[in-house]
């Protein structure tokens, strides 16, 4: 492969590694982009564009603090990716229901120390707010807001491209190249397609991170965690709001599409789907929204998040090899925190003030050298 040298190579095109090559590729360095299959196709399109964890108050608070810079910065990254590529990526305010809630006090109080409006409702004022809902006690989040998944994943692979992100698709699982000189050091990154000359690479393959880290004597406690969804098409408007409860979730689409999520299974790398599943999916949706009741189901899929411990991903260097960074482990949330954790991975890099506090996100923390 013949080529102008990249100034840094980030494998992994999901929407960490493209929401970070547009960053890079905006501070005017050479980009590429390396995917093991199709860019945007794994995880961050099977998921359900949630821009909130599902219960909020009781996240970690380093995710809490990526989420909140995260959420007042997506309606503009919305309006530049329609600006720059056509895409609307449906970014809508729906609010958030949350049945039954767990340790309701609690999520007052946080939310009056995040300054956010968190309501508890019983069932007449639910009534009003969410008439397709019923429950005898609920809290409602009116500022939770929702990107349409997909639409956003193509938007962010054509902005890449816009901005001169070289993308390379199908190349196969990466691997590191190190230097033979007396410390480790990145020289390159082989893939299927050949090698990429490079002394700076960003490791950002999701569920894959792991063994990608592998191949360069590293252990990362990330782990593929399979999530399976659902989704029924009704008449728009059927559902107004997201609905939550314990851990699965409905979406409504402005089109009348519902999205239903989602499982947690330990299935290693197999992304199959399961009648199970889809039985169970559905049953939980018809729970939360008695108008979703034995509705024919649409479409079923499954996605593998990157689980690391507690859910705080691995944002900054692998100290040990010299020009190696890592951002993975975003579990449920990668959508949600994305735009906060690309940004702080930028400014690690290119040596900037830090967005965010790095410090919870250091791979130091959590990674180790064999």
């Amino acid at each position: 492969m013949t080529e102008k040298h990249p100034d840094i190579v980030i494998i992994g095109a999901g929407v960490m590694g493209l929401m970070l090559s547009r960053e890079l590729a905006g501070a005017g360095l050479r980009v590429t982009l390396v995917e093991r299959a199709r860019a945007g196709r794994e995880a961050s399109r099977a998921a359900g564009g949630i821009l909130s964890p599902l219960e909020p108050w009781l996240a970690p608070e380093p995710i809490t603090t990526l989420a909140t810079w995260s959420q007042a910065r997506y309606p503009g990254i919305a309006s530049d990716l329609e600006q720059e590529t056509g895409f609307d990526v449906e970014w809508v305010r729906s609010g958030m229901v949350v049945l039954e809630p767990e340790q309701p006090a609690d999520a007052e109080v946080w939310a009056a120390a995040h300054d956010l409006a968190i309501r508890s409702v019983g069932a007449d004022a639910l009534a009003d707010i969410a008439p397709e809902v019923r429950a005898a006690q609920a809290l409602w989040l009116p500022h939770v807001a929702q990107v349409r998944n997909p639409r956003f994943m193509d938007a962010l692979v054509a902005s890449a491209k816009a901005r001169g992100v070289r993308l390379l698709e199908g190349a196969g699982e990466a691997s590191v190249v190190l230097g033979n000189g007396g410390h480790q050091k990145v020289t390159g990154v082989d893939t299927e397609m050949g090698r990429l000359a490079t002394d700076k690479v960003v490791i950002s393959a999701g569920a894959w991170t792991g063994r990608v880290l592998e191949r360069v004597g590293t252990q990362a406690p990330i782990r593929p965690v399979r999530g399976q969804m659902i989704h029924f098409k009704v008449e728009p408007d059927t559902v107004g709001h997201i609905v939550q409860h314990k851990g699965r979730y409905v979406i409504p689409r402005r089109d009348g599409v519902v999205i239903v999520g989602s499982t947690v299974e330990a299935s290693g790398y197999d992304k199959g789907t399961t009648e199970r599943a889809a039985e169970e999916l559905a049953r939980a949706a018809g729970d939360m929204v008695p108008a979703l009741a034995g509705v024919p189901v649409r479409g079923h899929w499954s996605g593998l998040r990157p689980e690391a411990p507690g859910g705080i991903p691995m944002i900054g260097a692998v100290r040990h090899v010299e020009g190696l960074w890592m951002c993975a482990g975003h579990f449920r949330n990668g959508i949600t925190i994305a735009p906060a954790s690309a940004c702080l991975s930028r400014n690690i890099i290119l040596g900037e003030p830090p967005c965010v506090d790095p410090g919870p996100y250091d791979p130091a923390l959590r990674i180790r050298s064999t």
